[in-house]
Formats: structure tokens, C-alpha cells, sequence
């Protein structure tokens, strides 16, 4: 994942270029949370999150960023599944992931499969490993 929300990057391009100064109400709102949507998201639009019976966002864990990259979930945390009990197939296409604000900020997005949707049938399982999202800068 290396897709910053179009906001995000707005502003952690100002921030780390000395046109605005990082506040506390401008930085994500842990904890974080993993989303999945049903079409691409991009870096204007949110996806479409995935609804039905089994499915909610979960909270990430993200191991401390190393060689410009962070993974999650951590080791610690173990894997994130949901098991879609809706009795249709979900249609899982990409990923963002949120904050926690009162106004949750959706910060980074990216596509499972290179954008290709993954169908998931009634009963079937979609699993997140451990260390299986790396987000970075480039």
C-alpha cells in the first residue's frame, strides 16, 4: 500500500516541507483500522466499504517503520479474518485504513490483487496475515 488519501499527502507534504507546522489535531487518531471495500478506492474517493453479516472494520497493529516501510498486522496481534456470514459473496477490491478521530480520517488505500476483485463467498473466510500489508513512501 503507498497511497496516501489526497488530504494526507497534502499535508505530509507541508509538514515535512515547512509549509505547516504538525498538530496534534492534524495527526491520526490511533487506533487504526482496516477496511475493506467492495470497488477501488483512490486517492480522492473512498471505497465502498463491504457490509454484511461477519464483516466490521478491524483495529491494525503496525510494527514501527524500517527501511522506508511499516507492516501490519503485528506478529503480536496475528492475523485479522472475517468470515462472511451474509449468505451472498462479497466483492473485496481494496483496502484503506482509518483513524479513530470523531471524524474518523481515512489516511492510506490500496487494492488487493492489483485492483482484480477477490470474491468471497457465504461462509468463506478473508484473511489479513500477520505482516501482510506494507504500507511505504514509494
Amino acid at each position: 500500500m503507498t497511497n496516501l488519501a489526497l488530504p494526507s499527502a497534502n499535508y505530509l507534504l507541508n509538514a515535512t516541507l515547512g509549509t505547516v507546522t504538525w498538530t496534534g489535531g492534524s495527526a491520526p487518531t490511533p487506533p487504526m483500522f482496516l477496511h475493506l471495500t467492495s470497488n477501488a478506492p483512490s486517492a480522492g474517493t473512498a471505497g465502498t466499504v463491504i457490509t454484511g453479516t461477519g464483516y466490521s472494520a478491524a483495529s491494525i497493529l503496525f510494527n514501527a517503520a524500517s527501511g522506508g516501510a511499516a507492516t501490519g498486522p503485528t506478529s503480536a496481534q496475528g492475523a485479522i479474518s472475517w468470515t462472511n456470514g451474509s449468505g451472498t459473496a462479497w466483492t473485496v477490491t481494496g483496502a484503506e485504513i482509518w483513524d479513530s478521530a470523531g471524524s474518523p480520517v481515512r489516511w492510506w488505500w490500496g487494492l488487493w490483487n492489483s485492483g482484480v476483485p477477490i470474491s468471497v463467498p457465504s461462509s468463506a473466510q478473508f484473511q489479513v496475515n500477520a505482516g501482510g500489508i506494507s504500507v511505504s513512501l514509494g
